[in-house]
């Protein structure tokens, strides 16, 4: 068996290999040799039956692979050490290791360009801005993806160009996840991924290949599900399922139940979500798919919006425990630090050939530069000084601007958080005096009232008269007790954040045509009480803001528990704003803004008329 730490020793070392045969081989050489190469049919045959292997027995495939690699390196042919490295990208690619894949199709672009073999060299580009997208490094994918486009379309390549424009449809579909956008950005981004899907679409129809155009079909639905036509959606996505079940190609099966589940529950057909999602589950067990984690997502969230709490609670968990990170930000900046390598090893035979020359131009230069130092060296020793003062004058001039910077940061700080404290010192002295001195007054006066009307001989007018007084008293008492609650609820003192966000939703609900969800992820814990508070307070405060300025239909409000961080996500639907610089100075966000300084916090607007609006806001727990 192979071992499994065969890339890192060789990677290396082939890399090696292949300069020297770049350096030294003569192109049209390479290709007779390839034409003649005794032991290709072997190559090809390993090739060809690794791919089989890639799900079912990796390790076989990996074997099959190294050992076409190592025969074509033995053989000194470029053309079929391009095959065997481009076949362990692809081995590496499938099995989501970027890592690995990278340098593979990194050597293949080098000796295709030797080669000068422009349909492979566009592949290898194809291959890299695949990578780039999954890697999030979206520039880069979109640059690898355009040199390939040119080429294919050039050399009229159907098939190449339909998985081309499939692959930017992607791109520009992903990048509004891990982009920090505006909504008009957004939305041109989707409008730019449908675009590149439909060309795809168009070349799949004309080739008639039906696994293609389902995978096309799949990217759209993403598209209209992300953008809220879910109808749509479903059309497409229900196409797909049909072509792969007649395909009886599991592993797609599995995903495309997995997007239909997604898309019943964007239509609110929540049951129909669970059922589809479950059955994506069990398929992608059985066929060993990755990306598991992301349907126990799914399935978290319909079945919180299908009101199965318990089992929205249980997927959530297993989405926690089984998802993984496949590249680090360290191993991005690795792959992406490959391809410089690459572009400096390209130019190497090139630099050997003038070293000779710089060498000798380099002497030259060495005794002009002797002289012309010694030149400068006097004027150099004549300013020196005068600089040198200038440049300390100029330092302790820029640290005591920035000590007045920080000393003037601090103030403001300490003077917000005074504010801030004396305000609740205020709110449970006023909440304490009305619950014990206006409530109790309240409480004997009806007493008092209920005695009277038990001791006295009234008409029956004035009976009912009386019973409307004890309602009134009763109802003030109540209301009392409410304001009382919101200036200083009990809940978030004895039970933390998430019990009083219900609760205060619970009771707005109660009060209100509005509706309002509350949501929490992770853990029930406790935090700083002045932490907590702060929060309940700013949740207050947005849901008043949205109550009394959106006109919104529904309010989401979502609460985000770690153990080093929290978060407050307030999102409506209602008539939005325009988000600019003067927004802080009213509609009670200025108040917001102090309290999250104040704990050295974040928040984050997202706003358009007519698109509602989110509000998130973060702070981290050292």
């Amino acid at each position: 068996m192979f071992p499994s730490h065969f890339f890192a020793q060789n990677i290396d070392s082939i890399s090696i290999e292949i300069q020297k045969l770049i350096s030294s081989s003569n192109v049209e050489e390479q290709r007779d040799f390839a034409k003649n190469f005794s032991e290709s049919v072997l190559v090809a045959n390993s090739l060809s039956d690794a791919k089989n292997y890639f799900r079912s027995k990796p390790e076989l495939a990996l074997k099959l692979i190294t050992e076409a690699t190592d025969l074509s390196l033995k053989s000194k042919s470029l053309h079929y050490i391009s095959l065997s490295l481009e076949q362990l990208g692809n081995f590496y690619f499938h099995n989501e290791n970027y890592e690995k894949a990278t340098p593979c199709y990194l050597n293949c672009l080098q000796i295709e360009e030797k080669l000068g073999d422009e349909i492979r060299f566009a592949k290898m580009n194809l291959n890299l801005g695949r990578i780039y997208n999954y890697m999030e490094i979206t520039e880069k994918s979109i640059d690898f993806l355009q040199k390939a486009l040119e080429i294919f379309q050039e050399h009229n390549d159907t098939l190449n160009t339909t998985l081309t424009f499939e692959s930017l449809g992607s791109i520009y579909f992903n990048r509004n996840f891990w982009e920090q956008t505006t909504r008009a950005q957004k939305d041109e981004n989707y409008d730019l991924s449908v675009a590149f899907y439909r060309k795809a679409e168009e070349l799949a129809n004309l080739t008639g290949d039906k696994v293609r155009r389902a995978n096309i079909l799949q990217g759209i639905s993403s598209v209209y599900n992300r953008t809220g036509k879910s109808e749509n959606a479903l059309e497409n996505i229900l196409e797909t399922l049909s072509i792969y079940k007649d395909l009886n190609d599991s592993e797609r099966i599995s995903d495309a139940l997995f997007a239909l589940g997604i898309t019943y529950d964007k239509l609110g057909q929540h049951d129909d979500a669970i059922k589809y999602l479950n059955e994506a589950l069990e398929m992608g067990k059985k066929v060993n798919m990755g990306g598991v984690h992301w349907i126990y997502e799914s399935l978290a969230e319909a079945n919180y919006n299908a009101g199965n709490y318990k089992l929205s609670r249980d997927m959530y968990v297993k989405f926690i425990n089984t998802r993984d990170s496949v590249l680090n930000l360290e191993k991005s900046h690795q792959i992406l630090e490959l391809e410089t390598k690459y572009q400096t090893e390209k130019k190497q035979s090139e630099i050997e050939k003038l070293t000779l020359v710089k060498k000798q131009r380099t002497l030259v230069i060495y005794i002009l530069i002797a002289a012309l130092m010694l030149l400068l060296l006097f004027s150099y020793n004549y300013f020196r000084n005068i600089k040198n003062k200038k440049i300390i004058a100029d330092q302790q001039l820029e640290i005591k601007e920035k000590q007045l910077l920080e000393l003037e940061k601090e103030r403001q700080l300490t003077a917000a958080k005074s504010v801030l404290q004396g305000e609740e010192i205020e709110r449970r002295r006023f909440a304490r005096d009305l619950h014990d001195g206006l409530g109790g007054m309240l409480s004997g006066l009806k007493i008092n009232l209920s005695t009277m009307k038990g001791n006295s001989i009234i008409t029956s007018e004035q009976t009912t008269a009386f019973e409307n007084a004890l309602n009134l008293i009763d109802k003030s008492i109540v209301e009392l007790r409410r304001v009382a609650h919101n200036l200083m609820p009990e809940t978030l003192n004895h039970y933390g954040l998430q019990t009083a966000l219900n609760d205060f939703t619970v009771q707005l609900n109660q009060q209100i045509s509005t509706k309002i969800n509350f949501s929490f992820f992770g853990e029930d814990q406790r935090y700083e009480p002045q932490l907590e508070l702060t929060v309940f307070r700013i949740a207050q405060e947005l849901l008043n803001n949205a109550l009394k300025h959106a006109d919104a239909q529904q309010i989401q409000v979502l609460l985000f528990a770690e153990k080093n961080r929290v978060c407050l996500q307030v999102n409506d639907d209602g008539k939005g704003f325009v988000v600019n610089s003067g927004l802080l100075k009213g509609s009670g966000l200025a108040g917001i803004s102090n309290r999250v300084d104040a704990l050295s916090g974040k928040i984050d607007i997202d706003s358009a008329p007519g698109k509602g609006t989110e509000i998130a806001v973060e702070f981290f727990i050292s």
